[in-house]
């Protein structure tokens, strides 16, 4: 059983490995774990392995953020800073597969696609949401949002002892 059947499933990252268990229709699937340096992206704004420190590389690879006005995100005062996402950013550690697609895509829309970044702040600096965006109009819409939360607490991670090498293939 792969986690493509996974109805519900939860993640641990550490600097090496990505960790997964999950739940399905059929059953369970116990701590299983892949080398993280080796999930590549097989879709378009969509993170191997739903890592997030993916999505905020490609964030860092926008250009042109500009400053807009404040707005409220999950009860903190935010200001905006809308950009552009880069090719390199939207193929950022694609397969080989993938990444002739993404360049496929390229050259059918002209040399850009069309993909924003939108980088939300609170008044101390601190990332409040990251929100990256592809619109092919009437062919394709991805959207890719980090929000994180307990901004300041501590975290407690509990690597899982248990947890079986599995096939990355199997976490795409």
């Amino acid at each position: 059983m792969g986690l493509e059947d996974a109805a519900r499933f939860e993640q641990v990252f550490t600097a090496e490995r990505l960790y997964v268990r999950g739940t399905t229709a059929k059953g369970s699937v116990d701590w299983m774990h892949v080398d993280r340096a080796g999930v590549k992206a097989e879709r378009i704004l969509k993170a191997p392995g739903n890592d997030p420190e993916f999505l905020l590389r490609q964030m860092l690879m926008g250009v042109r953020y500009r400053r807009l006005a404040a707005k409220d995100v999950d009860g903190v005062s935010a200001t905006r800073y809308p950009g552009e996402l880069t090719h390199a950013a939207l193929a950022l550690g694609m397969s080989p597969e993938a990444r002739k697609k993404v360049d496929q895509m390229r050259d059918m829309t002209g040399g850009t696609i069309p993909a924003t970044a939108d980088v939300w702040l609170d008044r101390r600096g601190r990332l409040m949401r990251v929100r990256l965006q592809m619109d092919l109009e009437g062919m394709l819409l991805s959207t890719a949002t980090l929000s994180p939360s307990g901004l300041g607490e501590p975290v407690q991670v509990r690597v899982p002892a248990d947890a079986v090498e599995a096939e990355t293939s199997s976490l795409v």
